[in-house]
């Protein structure tokens, strides 16, 4: 609801500002030029209610264009009945209450809102002074030079410069500091800015001797109460400034533009000759100019300052992030030496970048640093390398792992035999930028495994010359049978596999009467561990 009410008041708004300059001597133009500022208080003053922590600014913003109200009012009255002086110093005099209420608005923002910007308030003063010189040239001077204004106009003439000046030195000193992000307070700059070029228009045109009712800066000035009224209704209005003490310090393109255009006003209206017109003008402008250059300087000091604490910042974090990344490096050197597995990693294109001293020892090498850059074809026979290269070129196209894979390592009596891992090596970015391998060694393993399977074959040929039936059983209350010799054919008319068919059969071919007897002597010698011999049939 309150979105659409402010999408109403902007069109409404604008429609009735163009049509009472449209209408701007008649009677409609009045009641519209009216209508738009009360509404523009009616919206601002709804601002804050309900919002006791933050109503005074809005407060008096409202006050302000209540004041302005009631001055174009006044106006309006004495061109179709009074026409006097009088009525005009009334209204100014009521003008220059509204600016006075705006500047206290202002101020109080400023006080909630004061920003993390140091630089903002030299930078709005350098601003805010350029502005002076060229509102002394064009209006303060001039107004001071006529001689068809007594004092009280003279006052007036002054006071309505002073006061846009007030207006932009704290505009800019709030705006600068940061957190003017909202549509809210985007609105309220508008306003203000409005405001401020309306009232140079208005100095123009009197300069120009074409000021009048219904010109530009009657309709800037209606805009600017517009803008007021929506920056109040508009939903962000909540969070109207979010100042951090971090606000943003970086001086950009415009606000550098500002700067220097600020600073080039002095030595500009000398060039065109209009600061030298009398001593008092020339005086004026060179205070001016020398303020502008102190706080140049100042502003210079800053960021040399500034510069100055991120360099020392930036060689801390460097000497700190260089020892965090010497301890990193210490501590992954230390994880790989103490691996009893060879841990190495390669490049894309299969060469040594890193290795522990398990893999120089299975590449034959005493430093691993010497096997850096080097492939394996510098330390294997080419038909392992090329197995390898293999291997690690699918790891690499695929992004897949190798887990698991028995590999020789070189031939011979010194060629070793390991169990490969290999997996890829990506970047922050997910790049494959090399990959990772882990070799672990079972050389001995397959030492054992094959002198096993050589024992074994020592014991078969042992055992089948004997004239006797030789039988490995378990320990169990059935005696199972996992080994018999081929004499067992000869002897009771079974083949081994026959009888390891049914590895408890064989206590059927004991004689029933020596049956018992003999089970009983098995059992016991299970539970000693002690010999016997027996007869049995």
């Amino acid at each position: 609801m309150r979105l659409l009410s402010w999408h109403v008041f902007v069109v409404v708004g604008v429609v009735a500002a163009v049509a009472s300059m449209a209408t701007a001597t008649t009677i409609v133009g009045v009641i519209l030029h009216g209508g738009v500022t009360l509404g523009a208080v009616a919206a601002v003053a709804s601002a804050a209610r309900g919002r006791a922590a933050d109503a005074a600014p809005w407060l008096a913003f409202a006050a302000g264009l209540a004041w302005f109200a009631l001055g174009d009012a006044l106006i309006a009255a004495s061109a179709r009945t009074l026409g006097g002086v009088l009525v005009s110093s009334w209204a100014d005099a009521l003008s220059l209450a509204g600016y006075a209420c705006l500047g206290a608005g202002l101020v109080v923002l400023w006080r909630r809102h004061p920003g993390g910007d140091p630089t903002a308030p030299i930078d709005a003063a350098i601003v805010a002074i350029g502005a002076a010189m060229l509102a002394w040239v064009f209006r303060i001077a001039p107004a001071a030079d006529d001689p068809t204004l007594g004092l009280p106009g003279r006052l007036v003439a002054f006071a309505y410069p002073v006061a846009d000046l007030a207006l932009l030195a704290i505009a800019l000193r709030l705006v600068l500091a940061g957190g003017w992000r909202s549509t809210s307070a985007r609105l309220l700059g508008l306003a203000f800015a409005t405001l401020l070029a309306a009232d140079a228009l208005f100095a123009a045109a009197q300069l120009a001797g074409s000021s009048r009712r219904g010109g530009p800066a009657d309709l800037l000035w209606l805009l600017s109460s517009v803008a007021f009224g929506a920056a109040a209704l508009h939903p962000s209005l909540p969070g109207l400034i979010r100042s951090s003490p971090q606000a943003s310090r970086r001086l950009g393109r415009g606000r550098f533009a500002a700067l220097v255009t600020a600073t080039l006003v002095g030595p500009t209206l000398v060039a065109a000759g209009l600061a030298g017109r009398n001593p008092r003008d020339a005086a004026v402008i060179g205070i001016g100019t020398g303020l502008l250059f102190l706080l140049a300087i100042a502003r210079v000091a800053g960021l040399a300052d500034r510069l100055e604490r991120t360099l020392v910042r930036n060689r801390t974090s460097e000497a700190r992030f260089g020892q965090a990344l010497a301890a990193e490096r210490d501590l992954l050197a230390s994880l790989l030496a103490s691996l009893p597995d060879a841990v190495y990693i390669k490049d894309t294109d299969s060469r040594f970048v890193r290795l522990n001293q398990a893999t120089a020892d299975q590449l034959g090498v005493a430093d691993p640093a010497t096997a850096i850059g080097k492939t394996d074809a510098d330390f294997f026979p080419p038909a392992q390398v090329s197995e390898y290269h293999r291997d690690e070129q699918r790891v690499l196209e695929t992004g897949e792992p190798l887990l698991g894979k028995t590999q020789q390592h070189g031939t011979g009596e010194g060629a070793r035999w390991v169990v490969a891992s290999k997996a890829p090596l990506r970047d922050g970015a997910g790049r494959t930028i090399g990959l990772v391998g882990i070799n672990h060694d079972i050389t001995e393993r397959r030492r054992a495994e094959a002198d096993l399977r050589e024992s074994e074959v020592r014991f078969r040929t042992l055992v089948e010359q004997l004239p006797a039936i030789v039988s490995i059983n378990a320990i169990d209350p059935e005696t199972t049978t996992h080994y018999i010799s081929s004499y067992a054919e000869t002897l009771l008319g079974y083949t081994p596999a026959e009888l390891l068919a049914d590895p408890t059969g064989w206590i059927d071919q004991i004689h029933p009467a020596d049956r018992e007897r003999v089970l009983a002597e098995i059992e016991r010698t299970n539970a000693s561990g002690e010999p016997f011999t027996m007869e049995y049939r």
